[in-house]
């Protein structure tokens, strides 16, 4: 049975996951993979939540030094 929302355990639970994939994609999209407008995400991004527990497994650190690493050269044009 529910807490205080009166939801049940489970739709908590699914609330609780849509949150943190929001507050991921807010991260990913303003501080680690921003552009100009700081306003769009790439799609891959979304796709890469789709799995929560998974998440943790991902090489982030890589795959920001590959992104910022390509930005250099576009930025360098």
């Amino acid at each position: 049975v529910g807490g205080t929302c009166g939801c049940t355990d489970a739709s908590g639970e699914v609330e609780l996951q849509i949150a943190t994939r929001a507050y991921i994609l807010h991260l990913i999209g303003s501080l680690l993979y921003s552009d100009k407008s700081n306003t769009k995400i790439h799609m891959k991004f979304i796709l890469l939540l789709k799995d929560i527990p998974k998440i943790k497994n991902y090489a982030w650190g890589g795959a920001l030094l590959v992104h910022l690493f390509r930005q250099l050269g576009v930025a360098a044009k």
